[in-house]
């Protein structure tokens, strides 16, 4: 059954409260920044809902204002189910904005990853995380986060506050431990195009990372467990810069196929439900990816950073299709005994 989902609409023109409360209208830009702030998409061409009444905005738009106003959201709006009048193409092409649950949905094809995904080569990993590391560089850049003249590789260094090459030795250390926690998305020409590493965190670990008292990249492997109801996500994606419409599609749910094979290998058999994860937003469009997909914002951030720490609880949600999905990846990938609890060998 497909999840209701639920907007906003002004129950007056902008302008009313702004005079009720002695303020002058808001610009994009500052509204912007508190949405940020609270790690809430901001879509601009919502703005015009504000002010009119007519139509529906989202939640950074409505929270924004809100924290602007000094005032309770829920005497600025009402709800309704008409969503925004405009939904750009970008949007449109991004499968994860969908959500877990229609992507769940939409997966007819094999959940059986290729023998590749799998790969322990030192120098197939590096190039992954390398392509991927670029990526959140490119956003940052788009977002205007970073100086857009600024190196992709560096402009990713100063949003993550640490060096690609940490990252890089990182993965690949945590794959020498579970080789489960990093696989490669290749398309059907087996193209490589994403990667998705996800690590199964001990309970005390999950709580450190979860109230921000540790980054993702000081984890050792005395904080993983070979299996776990707590999971990380600490770097997901195709990549979406260099990739056309249709090809980014296909990416997507190559990424996503891994993603259901390692919650399969990594989360113990019958325990999918009461699964928790967490997730951290580099950029602006990754945090409406996580709020597509239902992750909440836990109101910490990574130390040191600017970036927002999030949590999905599976045994919250409405869904069957996903964590059925998982079930019948781990009988299409072998189980979670066969690889979810050996070592690999990073060579």
């Amino acid at each position: 059954m497909k999840p209701r989902v639920y907007y906003y609409r002004m129950r007056q023109p902008l302008a009313h409260f702004c005079e009720l409360q002695e303020k002058s209208l808001p610009k994009l830009d500052v509204l912007e920044q508190i949405a940020r702030r609270q790690g809430l998409p901001f879509y601009p061409d919502q703005f015009p809902a504000a002010r009119d009444c007519r139509c529906s905005m989202e939640d950074g738009m409505v929270f924004a204002i809100a924290e602007y106003l000094a005032l309770p959201a829920k005497t600025l709006v009402e709800i309704t189910d008409l969503p925004p009048a405009k939904q750009s193409k970008k949007g449109l092409d991004d499968l994860f904005l969908r959500g877990v649950e229609w992507l769940a949905s939409q997966f007819h094809q094999s959940v059986e990853v290729p023998a590749a995904a799998w790969t322990t080569s030192r120098r197939k990993i590096t190039e992954a995380v390398k392509s991927l590391h670029k990526s959140v560089g490119m956003h940052a850049k788009n977002e205007g986060t970073v100086d857009p003249i600024t190196p992709d590789e560096e402009a990713a260094d100063q949003v993550l506050h640490t060096t690609r090459q940490v990252v890089i030795e990182k993965i690949l250390a945590w794959k020498q431990f579970n080789e489960s926690t990093t696989l490669l998305a290749h398309d059907t020409n087996k193209t490589r195009v994403g990667m998705s590493t996800i690590l199964p965190l001990t309970e005390s670990a999950y709580e450190k990372v979860r109230t921000g008292q540790v980054r993702n990249w000081d984890l050792t492997e005395a904080d993983l467990d070979l299996m776990s109801t707590h999971l990380l996500i600490f770097a997901l994606g195709e990549w979406s810069d260099r990739l056309e419409s249709v090809t980014k599609k296909a990416a997507t749910r190559a990424v996503f196929r891994c993603t259901v094979a390692q919650f399969g290998r990594l989360v113990p058999t019958g325990a999918e439900r009461s699964c928790r994860c967490l997730a951290m937003a580099t950029h602006h469009h990754a945090r409406a990816q996580l709020l597509a997909n239902r992750f909440r914002p836990c109101g910490t951030v990574m130390p040191g950073t600017h970036i927002p720490v999030y949590e999905l609880n599976l045994s919250e949600l409405p869904w069957v299709n996903f964590p059925a999905l998982i079930r019948q990846s781990r009988i299409a990938n072998g189980g979670a005994s066969v690889r979810g609890s050996v070592r690999g060998e990073v060579s």
